[in-house]
Order: C-alpha cells, then structure tokens, then sequence
C-alpha cells in the first residue's frame, strides 16, 4: 500500500485522452543508444506516475522488489509543447495527494514556478504494480477505464539508463517492450525524481519502500 493518499478525482466518464497536436514524441537524452524510439511511433498517453518503489536487503545491499504507482492523465501537457513538462515529477514527489486537487503543486518549484502552477492533472488513469510471470517479476500497467486487451500491458525492460540527473537519488530512466496486453507496445520511464536505495543495508529480508515520481509514454 502507498504511504500517501492517492488523489480522489471527481468521477468523470472515461475518455480517451485527446493528445494535442503538437503532442509529438519523448524527448530522449542525446549521445546514448540505450533508449532509442522506433520509426513510426505514436503517442497514445502520457501519465505522472507517483508512488513507491520497493526493495529487500540481500547480502548488504538492496535488491528491487518491484514497485507501486498510481498513474495520472497529463496528456494534455506534452514535452513538445510543454518544456516544463520534466519537472512535474520532482514537484509531484513532495506533494501529499489527498482530498481532490485540481492541480499539481501551485507553489514555487525549482526553476519552474509557473510552469507547475499551470500543470492540471486531467484524471486518474490506473496503476502500475508488479506481478509474477512465471516466476519472474514483471511490471504491469493497468488503466482503469478501458476493457478488453487494450486494459493493460506486461512490460519488459529492454534499456535502462541512469538518470541524467542525481542518478544515485533518481531512479534510472528505462525503456520497455510490450510482452502482453495492448496498451502500449513500447512504455518509457522518464524524467524520475527519487526511488533510490541507501548503498547499503545489514539486516538480511528486511524491506524498505522509496517514494519516487516519473513521467510515463505508453507509445502505439
């Protein structure tokens, strides 16, 4: 369970998220081949994802045990348009989501002070969890409005590169393939802000939860 209380949107009817027309494509670092985007891809969402990930002391040091997310609809603000779009994570990692805010953070944030106040979150999306397929941990994406196949996608992570930024403290940035589900057929993890372990841990099993934010792409 996330140790914060998820935001509790009004109820709207689910509608697939018109994106903007200059909504292009993820921006990816420069002079590095690890994430790359394939010919022809397609925007189909954009989502802050805000929550934990968690990890088990193994011989001094803290291995992944997945992660939890909520995810929020921010499609309406693409990098492309939105320059201030990379900065929503790192706000979003100090903000208590509670009650039912029309907005992310509307106080001064490092850098982008009215970027952020003009950040409207549209609507909660789903969520993101792990689970195990056959015998490996696995991430998932699951959005709550739509049915069928297009519900969901069983990811695989195909390239991981530190975070361009503080990479000891933020999560790396990673690129996955679709191995279920068509929700996306390729899924970026941009933009992270936290989620990082200390180095080191000394009681074997013990388990600690870091709470992180990052900017998703759900790519056609």
């Amino acid at each position: 369970m996330l140790p914060f209380k998820a935001a509790a949107f009004l109820a709207v009817s689910f509608l697939l998220p018109q994106i903007s027309s200059c909504a292009l494509l993820p921006i990816l670092p420069s002079n590095q081949t690890v994430l790359t985007l394939a010919p022809g891809a397609v925007t189909r969402y954009v989502a802050l994802g805000r929550g934990v990930q968690n990890y088990t002391c193994t011989a001094g040091a803290w291995t992944s045990a997945g992660a939890v997310a909520k995810l929020y609809d921010i499609s309406s603000l693409p990098e492309s348009c939105f320059p201030s779009l990379t900065a929503i994570p790192t706000s979003a990692l100090t903000t208590t989501f509670s009650g039912a805010p029309a907005r992310l953070p509307s106080g001064p944030a490092p850098g982008n002070p009215s970027a952020i106040k003009s950040a409207i979150v549209k609507a909660f999306l789903g969520n993101h969890f792990f689970v195990s397929v056959n015998g490996t941990l696995t991430p998932e994406f699951h959005f709550t409005g739509i049915k069928g196949p297009g519900q969901f996608v069983l990811a695989k992570v195909t390239g991981r590169l530190p975070s361009p930024n503080s990479p000891t403290v933020n999560v790396p940035w990673l690129q996955l393939a679709k191995q279920s589900g068509d929700l996306a057929s390729t899924v970026y993890r941009l933009n992270t802000a936290g989620g990082q372990p200390p180095t080191s841990c000394t009681t074997a099993g013990s388990s600690l939860s870091v709470q992180y934010a990052a900017i998703y792409w759900f790519m056609a």
